[in-house]
């Protein structure tokens, strides 16, 4: 038989600054840092379970450049983005970053889980000034907000039935529903992004994810819809401070809310109903 023993071992006394695949979270200076000719404190960025690698892209395209950023990507990838500015790496080159990560459970001393996943990366996406980058960064920050936006119209619809809206931390929302489903459309547009080379393209895949977005962030609202009764189409009264009632949370206003965010979200497809 084989086997392996994990223990804790021994804390380091400090957390090495420096290790090329590592990114990391740059901690806002102080009035002390400030004074001080010490370097801002920096700390390795976790991997957060159940999370895809494109939905942390903020902190996998900060670069040593941006010195206000709360991040910093891995060394690796700020060496791939000094290549591609010296034209010794394509554009086109089909980059994929892979992470990975464990999750420990009690006192360190136990793995409860590990983490692993693969994103194809635009190279051009590295550069701090270039189309790409901000396509990719507008695109899984529009994915977020989307889910919010499905969180929001849960929440209003559960308070017309007279009901709390679901937890953050348990149960599952839509939000994280939609997200689910619009894994392969984000990575399928980056991969798409690997190979745009002029702004036409470009603008064409922007335009393409934001309807595929939009169509798949309906799907959800509308099993969101059947899930709540009847009685949310009036809404329920609800006593105000002065002792007068009013109708609170009517399904048309949620509604309305919610194509609200939907439009400001995703501007490409405001006129689409």
């Amino acid at each position: 038989m084989t086997g392996v023993i994990v223990a804790a071992g021994d804390r380091l006394a400090m957390t090495p600054d420096w290790e090329p695949h590592t990114a990391w979270r740059v901690d806002k200076p102080t009035k002390k840092t400030r004074k001080s000719a010490k370097p801002v404190p920096q700390r390795p960025l976790r991997h957060m379970p159940g999370k895809a690698i494109w939905r942390g892209m903020n902190a996998l395209l900060a670069s040593e450049a941006e010195e206000s950023a709360a991040f910093r990507t891995s060394e690796l990838l700020d060496q791939i983005a000094g290549l591609e500015a010296e034209e010794l790496i394509d554009d086109r080159y089909p980059l994929r970053a892979e992470t990975f990560g464990v999750v420990y459970g009690n006192q360190s001393a136990i793995v409860e889980d590990v983490l692993h996943d693969l994103t194809p990366l635009p190279v051009a996406a590295l550069r701090a000034d270039a189309d790409v980058r901000f396509a990719v960064l507008e695109a899984t920050e529009q994915a977020e907000q989307l889910a919010q936006a499905l969180n929001y119209l849960s929440a209003d619809l559960r308070r017309a039935s007279g009901l709390e809206p679901i937890p953050w931390d348990k149960g599952q929302r839509p939000g994280e529903r939609l997200l689910y489903l619009l894994d392969p459309v984000v990575r399928r547009l980056l991969r798409g992004l690997q190979t745009v080379q002029d702004t036409e393209t470009l603008e064409r895949g922007r335009a393409a994810w934001e309807q595929e977005a939009r169509r798949l962030a309906l799907q959800v609202a509308d099993s969101v819809h059947v899930a709540v009764p009847e009685s949310v189409f009036a809404g329920r009264e609800t006593k105000k401070s002065d002792g007068t009632t009013a109708a609170a949370y009517p399904l048309g206003v949620a509604v309305n809310d919610f194509y609200r965010r939907l439009d400001r979200i995703l501007p490409r497809t405001k006129n689409e109903r």
